[in-house]
């Protein structure tokens, strides 16, 4: 049974460690999702929930990324999308 009472996550942090409050809003969402079966839900009723739980600074930078409108109604495009933004790619030395 889904536990109704479960905290939403707060918001993305867009200051200091980006990345690491990338990672811990990712899982935090995922957990949420799981604990209230909203992950047994239509994409839209999911997409609308991360909307909800983002954050202002988020929402902006998710508004400014090259997504289709088909893109933008799948969850896992735009966590995708979100995840390139807050944690790019680093070269490696050697």
């Amino acid at each position: 049974m889904a536990n109704s009472n479960s905290p939403i996550p707060r918001a993305m942090d867009c200051t200091g460690d980006i990345g690491g409050n990338w990672d811990f809003f990712k899982q935090s969402c995922y957990d949420y999702e799981h604990a209230i079966e909203l992950d047994k839900k239509r994409m839209s009723v999911r997409v609308a929930s991360l909307h909800s739980i983002l954050g202002r600074d988020a929402q902006r930078i998710l508004l400014h990324l090259c997504l289709s409108d088909e893109q933008r109604n799948d969850l896992p495009t735009i966590i995708t999308a979100l995840e390139n933004h807050f944690k790019p790619y680093k070269n490696k030395k050697a």
